[in-house]
């Protein structure tokens, strides 16, 4: 059993064995963290440039006027997780998504399309896609100076492990 099945055991015994609702079972003050990621892809699709800019653009305009109406416990509103394809890397539509994620919106983390990639193609495109972050200043340091940095697979496949064909020739 692993730690997040033994977290769900213990809320669920705690709720079970408790003769007060759920609410007054934990003597403490909780932190609860929703994570939500995005596979943002303005170019899914491959379609043209000015639809992928339309959708960056629109992403830009009303994400804040829809995330600013909410706050969490600390007055901050949310922020949203945009894991951008280094393999589809625009200088524009990053440079826009940069701005809103300076302008406190969200962080900008890495994603990767890949197929049949080897361990060392892997680690020269993660090095390729943490210069280009650390050049736009949305590439984030641990305390100790080493890069920090969330990322997402796509159609992946490391030494040709995937037994179906690509479904992006």
């Amino acid at each position: 059993m692993n730690y997040a099945q033994l977290f769900q055991l213990e809320i669920s015994l705690r709720a079970l064995f408790s003769s007060k609702p759920l609410r007054w079972v934990v003597q403490r003050p909780v932190d609860i963290f929703l994570c939500l990621v995005d596979h943002y892809e303005p170019q899914v699709g491959r379609p043209t440039q000015d639809l992928a800019r339309a959708r960056v653009e629109d992403w830009v305009q009303r994400y804040p006027a829809i995330a600013g109406k909410h706050r969490d416990a600390e007055g901050l509103p949310p922020r949203h997780s945009f894991f951008y394809p280094v393999d589809e890397y625009d200088e524009w539509e990053f440079a826009q998504i940069s701005q809103l994620c300076r302008d406190g919106w969200g962080e900008l983390e890495i994603h990767l399309h890949h197929w049949d990639d080897t361990s060392d193609g892997l680690r020269e495109k993660l090095r390729r896609a943490k210069k280009l972050w650390n050049e736009q200043g949305m590439l984030c340091r641990w305390p100790d100076g080493r890069d920090a940095f969330g990322f997402i697979h796509g159609n992946w496949a490391l030494d040709n492990s995937r037994c179906t064909e690509n479904p992006n020739p």
